[in-house]
Protein backbone atom coordinates (compact mmCIF):
# COMPACT_ATOMS: atom_id res chain seq x y z
CA UNK A 1 0.00 0.00 0.00
CA UNK A 2 1.27 3.01 -0.79
CA UNK A 3 0.87 5.97 2.06
CA UNK A 4 2.59 8.90 1.31
CA UNK A 5 0.28 11.78 -0.42
CA UNK A 6 -3.20 9.65 0.68
CA UNK A 7 -4.57 11.59 3.67
CA UNK A 8 -7.39 12.83 1.30
CA UNK A 9 -8.25 9.38 1.32
CA UNK A 10 -7.62 7.41 4.75
CA UNK A 11 -9.27 9.47 6.66
CA UNK A 12 -12.14 8.33 5.56
CA UNK A 13 -15.68 6.89 7.69
CA UNK A 14 -13.81 8.24 11.18
CA UNK A 15 -13.05 11.97 9.67
CA UNK A 16 -13.66 11.70 6.14
CA UNK A 17 -12.57 14.77 4.30
CA UNK A 18 -12.66 17.45 7.02
CA UNK A 19 -12.10 20.28 5.74
CA UNK A 20 -9.20 22.07 6.87
CA UNK A 21 -9.78 25.26 9.17
CA UNK A 22 -7.09 27.95 8.17
CA UNK A 23 -7.32 31.14 7.97
CA UNK A 24 -8.69 32.08 4.39
CA UNK A 25 -6.16 35.11 3.64
CA UNK A 26 -3.32 31.77 3.54
CA UNK A 27 -5.44 30.31 0.89
CA UNK A 28 -5.57 31.63 -2.95
CA UNK A 29 -9.12 32.17 -4.04
CA UNK A 30 -9.74 30.50 -7.37
CA UNK A 31 -10.00 32.69 -10.45
CA UNK A 32 -13.91 33.79 -11.65
CA UNK A 33 -15.00 32.65 -14.91
CA UNK A 34 -13.70 36.13 -17.04
CA UNK A 35 -17.02 35.93 -18.98
CA UNK A 36 -19.28 36.21 -16.15
CA UNK A 37 -19.72 40.03 -14.55
CA UNK A 38 -20.93 40.69 -11.05
CA UNK A 39 -22.32 43.94 -9.03
CA UNK A 40 -23.77 44.81 -5.95
CA UNK A 41 -26.11 48.06 -7.00
CA UNK A 42 -26.62 50.69 -4.39
CA UNK A 43 -29.40 49.35 -3.34
CA UNK A 44 -28.21 46.29 -2.10
CA UNK A 45 -29.02 43.66 -5.31
CA UNK A 46 -26.75 41.97 -6.72
CA UNK A 47 -26.46 41.28 -10.61
CA UNK A 48 -24.83 38.71 -12.21
CA UNK A 49 -24.10 38.91 -16.30
CA UNK A 50 -22.42 36.29 -18.57
CA UNK A 51 -22.41 36.68 -22.08
CA UNK A 52 -21.92 33.60 -23.71
CA UNK A 53 -21.23 33.18 -27.36
CA UNK A 54 -21.73 29.24 -27.40
CA UNK A 55 -26.02 29.84 -27.75
CA UNK A 56 -26.40 32.48 -30.17
CA UNK A 57 -29.55 33.79 -30.09
CA UNK A 58 -31.13 32.97 -26.33
CA UNK A 59 -30.38 33.90 -22.96
CA UNK A 60 -31.30 32.25 -19.27
CA UNK A 61 -32.66 34.74 -16.75
CA UNK A 62 -33.13 33.89 -13.12
CA UNK A 63 -33.91 35.80 -9.59
CA UNK A 64 -32.53 34.07 -6.39
CA UNK A 65 -33.90 34.95 -2.73
CA UNK A 66 -30.49 35.04 -0.31
CA UNK A 67 -31.93 34.48 2.79
CA UNK A 68 -33.59 30.89 2.07
CA UNK A 69 -31.84 29.79 -1.01
CA UNK A 70 -35.50 30.17 -2.98
CA UNK A 71 -35.12 30.47 -7.02
CA UNK A 72 -38.12 32.86 -7.11
CA UNK A 73 -37.84 33.30 -10.84
CA UNK A 74 -36.31 31.33 -13.38
CA UNK A 75 -36.34 31.32 -17.31
CA UNK A 76 -34.96 29.35 -20.23
CA UNK A 77 -33.90 29.92 -23.34
CA UNK A 78 -35.72 32.98 -24.24
CA UNK A 79 -34.92 34.83 -27.25
CA UNK A 80 -32.33 38.00 -27.93
CA UNK A 81 -32.88 38.92 -31.23
CA UNK A 82 -35.34 41.76 -30.45
CA UNK A 83 -33.64 44.51 -28.08
CA UNK A 84 -37.28 45.25 -26.84
CA UNK A 85 -37.89 42.13 -25.65
CA UNK A 86 -34.68 41.54 -24.34
CA UNK A 87 -35.48 45.12 -22.19
CA UNK A 88 -39.00 44.17 -21.35
CA UNK A 89 -37.44 41.09 -19.42
CA UNK A 90 -34.60 42.99 -17.94
CA UNK A 91 -37.27 45.21 -16.22
CA UNK A 92 -39.63 42.12 -15.17
CA UNK A 93 -36.46 40.75 -13.14
CA UNK A 94 -35.91 44.26 -11.82
CA UNK A 95 -39.79 44.71 -10.94
CA UNK A 96 -39.83 41.67 -9.32
CA UNK A 97 -37.31 42.17 -6.73
CA UNK A 98 -38.34 45.75 -6.38
CA UNK A 99 -41.61 43.86 -5.14
CA UNK A 100 -40.25 42.45 -2.65
CA UNK A 101 -39.19 45.23 -0.77
CA UNK A 102 -35.80 43.96 0.24
CA UNK A 103 -33.50 43.99 -2.76
CA UNK A 104 -30.56 43.54 -0.89
CA UNK A 105 -31.96 39.68 -0.34
CA UNK A 106 -32.19 38.85 -4.26
CA UNK A 107 -29.75 38.38 -7.16
CA UNK A 108 -30.37 38.90 -10.50
CA UNK A 109 -28.94 36.59 -13.05
CA UNK A 110 -28.82 36.80 -17.20
CA UNK A 111 -26.46 34.47 -18.49
CA UNK A 112 -26.87 34.09 -23.06
CA UNK A 113 -26.30 35.82 -25.89
CA UNK A 114 -26.01 39.56 -24.57
CA UNK A 115 -23.73 41.97 -24.70
CA UNK A 116 -22.84 42.09 -20.89
CA UNK A 117 -21.69 45.48 -20.10
CA UNK A 118 -24.58 46.94 -21.60
CA UNK A 119 -26.79 44.22 -19.99
CA UNK A 120 -25.53 45.17 -16.90
CA UNK A 121 -25.20 48.63 -17.03
CA UNK A 122 -29.15 48.60 -17.74
CA UNK A 123 -29.94 46.57 -14.92
CA UNK A 124 -27.99 49.30 -12.62
CA UNK A 125 -29.86 52.24 -14.51
CA UNK A 126 -33.28 49.76 -13.83
CA UNK A 127 -32.30 49.33 -10.29
CA UNK A 128 -32.12 53.13 -8.95
CA UNK A 129 -35.92 52.95 -8.83
CA UNK A 130 -36.27 50.46 -6.17
CA UNK A 131 -35.48 51.69 -2.55
CA UNK A 132 -33.02 50.06 -0.48
CA UNK A 133 -35.39 48.79 1.99
CA UNK A 134 -34.02 46.80 5.11
CA UNK A 135 -31.13 44.15 5.13
CA UNK A 136 -32.35 41.09 5.31
CA UNK A 137 -30.07 38.54 7.26
CA UNK A 138 -27.98 35.64 5.71
CA UNK A 139 -29.01 32.24 4.88
CA UNK A 140 -27.64 30.59 7.29
CA UNK A 141 -25.47 27.01 6.39
CA UNK A 142 -25.15 24.67 9.16
CA UNK A 143 -23.02 22.43 9.57
CA UNK A 144 -22.55 19.60 11.98
CA UNK A 145 -20.42 16.54 13.38
CA UNK A 146 -18.78 13.98 11.18
CA UNK A 147 -21.43 11.32 11.41
CA UNK A 148 -20.77 7.20 11.39
CA UNK A 149 -21.94 5.04 7.82
CA UNK A 150 -25.41 4.33 8.39
CA UNK A 151 -26.35 1.23 6.07
CA UNK A 152 -30.06 0.61 5.00
CA UNK A 153 -31.65 -1.21 2.61
CA UNK A 154 -34.47 -0.72 0.15
CA UNK A 155 -36.67 -2.95 -2.72
CA UNK A 156 -37.95 -1.60 -5.71
CA UNK A 157 -41.69 -3.24 -5.68
CA UNK A 158 -41.36 -3.05 -9.77
CA UNK A 159 -38.02 -4.23 -10.47
CA UNK A 160 -38.20 -6.72 -7.51
CA UNK A 161 -34.12 -5.65 -6.72
CA UNK A 162 -32.37 -4.31 -3.72
CA UNK A 163 -30.67 -1.42 -3.37
CA UNK A 164 -27.76 -1.73 -0.47
CA UNK A 165 -27.04 2.38 0.68
CA UNK A 166 -24.32 3.61 2.91
CA UNK A 167 -24.56 6.90 3.97
CA UNK A 168 -22.51 9.24 5.87
CA UNK A 169 -21.94 13.38 6.07
CA UNK A 170 -19.13 15.48 6.71
CA UNK A 171 -18.59 19.13 8.08
CA UNK A 172 -19.02 21.77 5.16
CA UNK A 173 -16.42 23.44 3.68
CA UNK A 174 -17.02 27.28 5.94
CA UNK A 175 -18.27 29.88 4.24
CA UNK A 176 -15.18 32.06 4.25
CA UNK A 177 -13.19 29.55 2.44
CA UNK A 178 -15.94 28.37 -0.77
CA UNK A 179 -14.16 30.67 -3.27
CA UNK A 180 -10.43 29.10 -2.12
CA UNK A 181 -8.36 26.19 -3.59
CA UNK A 182 -9.64 24.34 -0.64
CA UNK A 183 -12.89 23.81 -2.09
CA UNK A 184 -11.21 22.81 -5.31
CA UNK A 185 -9.41 20.43 -3.28
CA UNK A 186 -11.85 18.70 -1.56
CA UNK A 187 -14.08 18.08 -4.30
CA UNK A 188 -11.29 16.40 -6.37
CA UNK A 189 -10.58 14.38 -3.43
CA UNK A 190 -14.29 13.23 -2.80
CA UNK A 191 -14.65 12.59 -6.50
CA UNK A 192 -11.62 10.22 -6.04
CA UNK A 193 -12.77 8.65 -3.18
CA UNK A 194 -16.25 7.51 -4.98
CA UNK A 195 -14.15 6.47 -7.76
CA UNK A 196 -11.89 3.65 -5.81
CA UNK A 197 -14.70 2.60 -3.69
CA UNK A 198 -16.70 1.76 -6.04
CA UNK A 199 -14.35 0.19 -8.05
CA UNK A 200 -13.34 -2.26 -5.03
CA UNK A 201 -16.94 -2.82 -4.81
CA UNK A 202 -17.44 -4.09 -8.53
CA UNK A 203 -14.31 -5.89 -8.27
CA UNK A 204 -15.00 -7.77 -5.18
CA UNK A 205 -18.61 -8.70 -6.19
CA UNK A 206 -17.34 -10.07 -9.61
CA UNK A 207 -14.88 -12.17 -7.75
CA UNK A 208 -18.07 -13.27 -6.04
CA UNK A 209 -19.95 -13.76 -9.11
CA UNK A 210 -22.76 -11.33 -7.41
CA UNK A 211 -24.62 -9.34 -10.28
CA UNK A 212 -24.87 -5.48 -9.59
CA UNK A 213 -26.38 -3.19 -12.27
CA UNK A 214 -25.79 -0.31 -10.26
CA UNK A 215 -22.89 1.10 -8.22
CA UNK A 216 -22.05 4.51 -7.52
CA UNK A 217 -21.27 7.18 -4.92
CA UNK A 218 -23.34 10.19 -5.19
CA UNK A 219 -22.03 13.57 -3.28
CA UNK A 220 -23.95 16.43 -2.66
CA UNK A 221 -21.68 18.85 -1.05
CA UNK A 222 -21.01 22.36 -0.07
CA UNK A 223 -22.39 23.78 -3.93
CA UNK A 224 -25.79 21.94 -3.96
CA UNK A 225 -27.09 22.41 -0.14
CA UNK A 226 -26.95 24.68 2.74
CA UNK A 227 -26.23 21.58 5.26
CA UNK A 228 -23.15 19.20 5.38
CA UNK A 229 -21.28 17.26 2.71
CA UNK A 230 -23.67 14.10 2.44
CA UNK A 231 -22.08 11.31 1.05
CA UNK A 232 -24.19 8.46 -0.74
CA UNK A 233 -22.55 5.19 -1.78
CA UNK A 234 -25.45 2.40 -3.70
CA UNK A 235 -25.47 -0.57 -4.51
CA UNK A 236 -28.14 -2.55 -6.40
CA UNK A 237 -28.54 -6.50 -6.60
CA UNK A 238 -30.67 -9.65 -6.03
CA UNK A 239 -32.35 -9.05 -2.58
CA UNK A 240 -30.73 -12.77 -1.77
CA UNK A 241 -27.27 -11.23 -1.75
CA UNK A 242 -28.18 -8.33 0.11
CA UNK A 243 -26.51 -9.38 3.24
CA UNK A 244 -23.36 -10.24 1.36
CA UNK A 245 -23.35 -7.07 -0.61
CA UNK A 246 -23.52 -5.20 3.03
CA UNK A 247 -20.50 -6.71 4.31
CA UNK A 248 -18.54 -6.01 1.21
CA UNK A 249 -19.38 -2.29 1.08
CA UNK A 250 -18.49 -2.14 4.66
CA UNK A 251 -15.31 -4.22 4.50
CA UNK A 252 -14.55 -1.77 1.53
CA UNK A 253 -15.24 1.32 3.15
CA UNK A 254 -12.95 -0.12 6.40
CA UNK A 255 -10.37 -1.00 4.34
CA UNK A 256 -9.96 2.64 2.53
CA UNK A 257 -10.05 4.07 6.19
CA UNK A 258 -7.39 2.10 7.63
CA UNK A 259 -4.72 1.24 4.61
CA UNK A 260 -5.10 3.94 2.30
CA UNK A 261 -5.44 3.27 -1.29
CA UNK A 262 -3.08 2.22 -4.12
CA UNK A 263 -0.76 4.24 -6.26
CA UNK A 264 -2.51 3.24 -9.53
CA UNK A 265 -6.05 3.64 -8.09
CA UNK A 266 -5.22 7.01 -7.57
CA UNK A 267 -4.31 7.62 -10.75
CA UNK A 268 -6.87 6.22 -12.19
CA UNK A 269 -9.18 7.85 -9.92
CA UNK A 270 -7.81 11.39 -10.74
CA UNK A 271 -7.76 10.32 -14.40
CA UNK A 272 -11.78 9.84 -13.79
CA UNK A 273 -11.70 13.44 -12.58
CA UNK A 274 -10.45 15.37 -14.57
CA UNK A 275 -12.17 13.58 -17.89
CA UNK A 276 -15.61 14.85 -15.63
CA UNK A 277 -14.09 18.07 -15.82
CA UNK A 278 -14.16 18.21 -19.43
CA UNK A 279 -17.24 16.71 -20.00
CA UNK A 280 -18.74 19.70 -17.84
CA UNK A 281 -16.20 22.18 -20.46
CA UNK A 282 -18.23 20.93 -22.70
CA UNK A 283 -21.31 21.76 -21.51
CA UNK A 284 -21.51 25.35 -23.05
CA UNK A 285 -25.40 25.91 -21.89
CA UNK A 286 -26.58 28.98 -20.65
CA UNK A 287 -28.14 27.04 -18.11
CA UNK A 288 -24.99 25.58 -16.11
CA UNK A 289 -23.65 29.58 -16.20
CA UNK A 290 -27.15 30.35 -14.47
CA UNK A 291 -26.71 27.53 -11.70
CA UNK A 292 -22.98 28.54 -11.28
CA UNK A 293 -24.04 31.90 -10.40
CA UNK A 294 -26.98 30.61 -8.00
CA UNK A 295 -23.99 28.79 -6.25
CA UNK A 296 -22.07 31.78 -6.31
CA UNK A 297 -24.71 33.77 -4.20
CA UNK A 298 -26.28 31.67 -2.32
CA UNK A 299 -23.04 29.61 -0.73
CA UNK A 300 -20.53 31.79 -2.09
CA UNK A 301 -18.59 29.91 -4.28
CA UNK A 302 -16.31 30.37 -6.85
CA UNK A 303 -17.62 31.71 -10.35
CA UNK A 304 -14.38 29.61 -11.93
CA UNK A 305 -14.95 27.46 -15.21
CA UNK A 306 -14.64 23.83 -15.81
CA UNK A 307 -11.48 24.94 -17.89
CA UNK A 308 -10.51 27.24 -14.83
CA UNK A 309 -10.34 24.13 -12.71
CA UNK A 310 -8.94 21.52 -15.18
CA UNK A 311 -5.87 24.40 -15.42
CA UNK A 312 -5.53 24.80 -11.75
CA UNK A 313 -5.71 20.52 -11.12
Amino acid sequence: MVKKGLNKVSALVSGLLISIIVPAQELPLLPSDPAVETEVFPDGMTCYVAANPYVKGFADYAVVRGSDAEVVFREKNVLTVNPIQVDSMLLSLISAVADSGTPADYAVIACGDLDAPEVLKKLKYMSLMVPAGATPEKLKCESGQQSRVSFRESTDTLSGLSAIIAEWTSPRTPGHLMNTVQKAVYDKAAFELGHIACDRVRNRLKRLNIAAPEVSMNHNGSLDVPGDEVFTLKVVTDPQYAPVVTDVVRETLGGIDMHGAYASELRLAEDAYLSELSMLAEDRSNAAYVDRCISSYIYGSSLISPEGLIAFH
